[in-house]
């Protein structure tokens, strides 16, 4: 009786590696089993196991398969597994995400945008902010029923992590400005939209009125300077806007995403 053959097949990326034993034969009698040893400790079954390490390294990978007679065969082969070097870009900030949000008719504490301001006792909800739109999650303007009370800005405000600053080559902002927006990462003003040039102050009023539909076609996307980032917690703060406080909506979001080297 022909005796079972082990043949080990992979392919690596980065640390996680897909295996794959096809090629083995059970001689005679096909294959009823296969048990796999990765060299870290971690086991599977089945002819075509995925399996991740932890750390870079050179392993001996061991399969042993099992024909439908019970004669067994072995193979250990040796398998080396790298970091990827591949960027890798993730979303810190969702669209939908909660902020901190403030909407008064004074204006906001002394360097609100900056990244150690502690906006914990503002109000909390989730994104889109504003009103007078059917996306809108968290209305803001519900203290002010008389729209010409309506203060003439808005401030948000959300942190995010960065365990390695160093290791960010890009971070993009995607937000609207409804009707302007200023916005800022760490206390640092990074782009603005629909306002003037000069000192924007809690008085100041977008040149030109949007409707959230148009605000929305035109898009604010911003590529931030990388060096803003310090490690740990950074902010992403946004004042928005009106051109007039009886405006029929005001609406925020924003999205970043942020690409680094493993």
């Amino acid at each position: 009786m022909e005796r079972a053959r082990t043949r080990i097949g992979f392919t690596a990326d980065g640390l996680s590696v897909n295996f794959d034993a096809s090629s083995s034969s059970g001689g005679n009698t096909p294959i009823t089993g296969y048990t796999w040893n990765f060299g870290d400790g971690a086991t599977a079954s089945g002819v075509a196991p995925q399996h991740t390490y932890d750390e870079a390294g050179t392993y001996p990978v061991t399969l042993e398969v099992t024909n439908g007679a019970g004669r067994t065969a072995e193979l250990t082969q040796t398998v080396t597994v790298a970091e990827s070097t591949e960027p890798v870009t993730e979303t810190v900030i969702g669209d939908a995400d909660s902020w901190r949000w403030r909407y008064e008719q004074d204006a906001p504490p002394s360097r609100w945008n900056a990244r150690t301001f502690d906006s914990s006792g503002w109000s909390l909800g989730g994104a889109v902010l504003g009103w007078g739109h059917a996306s809108v999650v968290t209305n803001i303007s519900t203290a002010f029923p008389n729209t010409a009370d309506r203060p003439r800005a808005a401030y948000f405000t959300k942190s995010f992590e960065v365990a390695d600053a160093s290791k960010v080559t890009q971070l993009v902002l995607d937000t609207v400005a409804d009707d302007g927006a200023v916005v800022y990462v760490n206390g640092t003003e990074v782009a603005r939209q629909n306002m003037p040039a000069g000192a924007i102050t809690h008085m100041t009023f977008a040149p030109s009125a949007r409707r959230a539909a148009v605000a929305e076609a035109q898009g604010f996307v911003i590529d931030v300077p990388v060096g803003l980032l310090v490690n740990g917690t950074n902010v992403v703060a946004v004042e928005s806007h009106v051109n007039y406080r009886a405006t029929p909506d005001l609406t925020f979001h924003l999205n970043a995403d942020l690409t680094r080297t493993p």
